[in-house]
């Protein structure tokens, strides 16, 4: 992380650090205080119904989660995707994690200075950002 904050700043290592959140084999997974980075971002307030929502989202994940099948988030949005209207912070927690990757990858000049650790980052969510979405178009 403190590589991070000193490439990119304190906010966006704090990005970072939700992002991780929001994997299932992390301790803080969906743990609604944890996500505030990214939660600010889209607005979506730490409400009782919001940490209902990730405590239920959380519980369900972990029974469809496989590590031998599921290696990105969009692996988990692909979870999510049929029980989006059941779960719609949560959704639009992943959705939005999943644009961060594309936009790192697409618009951050830095990307050509520092080289691999930010490809590794970005590289994996970029892909993953351009199958969901078009499991999503071809599923609407």
């Amino acid at each position: 992380m403190s590589e991070l904050e000193a490439r990119f700043g304190e906010s966006n290592a704090a990005l970072a650090s939700s992002l991780e959140c929001l994997w299932r084999e992390n301790q803080a997974f969906l743990q609604m205080s944890k996500l505030t980075a990214i939660t600010d971002l889209i607005e979506i307030k730490e409400s009782s119904l919001a940490v209902s929502e990730c405590e239920v989202a959380r519980q369900m994940i972990a029974k469809e989660f496989n590590p031998e099948c599921h290696k990105d988030l969009g692996d988990v949005c692909r979870i999510l995707f049929p029980l989006r209207a059941a779960f719609p912070n949560v959704y639009s927690i992943y959705a939005a994690a999943l644009t961060f990757g594309m936009e790192m990858a697409l618009t951050h000049p830095s990307h050509h200075r520092t080289g691999p650790l930010t490809l590794k980052l970005c590289c994996p969510l970029l892909c993953t950002v351009t199958s969901t979405w078009s499991q999503m178009i071809t599923t609407c």
